[in-house]
């Protein structure tokens, strides 16, 4: 299940992401006569940061999804030792005979 942070974070990086795309588009597209000089540098580096920013968030988003996985695995791990254990008190409700 995901909570409020990964929400926003994916959020994030997917309009990073349809932004940067978008603004490849109009400027290989609608405006690339008018794009020249000083103006042609600021859009692309704009365009990059963009792109750079998407990465950034996709890379967040990974180290995330591991860490959750990460702390799952454990948890079961945790989980099914106790059930070995005592075996009376299993998370599921049912016995083990003897």
């Amino acid at each position: 299940m995901t909570n409020n942070a990964d929400s926003l974070r994916r959020w994030l990086g997917m309009f990073f992401l349809a932004v940067s795309f978008a603004m490849m588009m109009w400027g290989q597209i609608i405006i690339q006569a008018y794009l020249d000089g000083v103006a042609f540098t600021l859009y692309w580096a704009a365009f990059f940061g963009l792109s750079i920013t998407a990465v950034v968030f996709g890379v967040l988003d990974v180290r995330a999804s591991l860490r959750n996985l990460r702390n799952e695995r454990v948890t079961l791990l945790r989980r099914a030792m106790r059930d070995i254990k005592h075996p009376k008190d299993r998370a599921d409700g049912s016995l083990v005979e003897k």
